[in-house]
């Protein structure tokens, strides 16, 4: 998770002020996991913090401005297998037969 990712001064990014985020420290979790099989999970955590952090920016005038603005993410290629109706049905029995309670 993003929040527990270590920084250079021994804190975790959660507990980091805003003001000590700069678009390195996004680029730097970015790229640790790049070289992992994660850098998809990378990509989204990065969308998630953009837009809570726009979600608080648009509220408290006191916010510093967006690290994750202007980062490019992980290159990510489109999925290249079609979901059938047979594949769904399938999901959906599988889904349908556990008990989840």
């Amino acid at each position: 998770m993003i929040s527990s990712y270590p920084t250079p001064d021994g804190l975790t990014l959660g507990a980091q002020p805003l003001k000590s985020i700069k678009r390195t420290t996004i680029r730097e979790y970015l790229d640790s996991y790049r070289n992992g099989n994660a850098k998809i999970a990378a990509n989204r955590h990065v969308q998630f913090l953009k837009a809570a952090w726009n979600y608080v920016s648009e509220r408290d005038d006191l916010v510093p401005p967006n690290p994750c603005l202007r980062v490019r993410l992980n290159q990510q290629s489109p999925r290249n297998r079609y979901v059938t109706d047979r594949d769904l049905l399938a999901y959906k029995n599988l889904c349908s037969s556990r008990s989840y309670m």
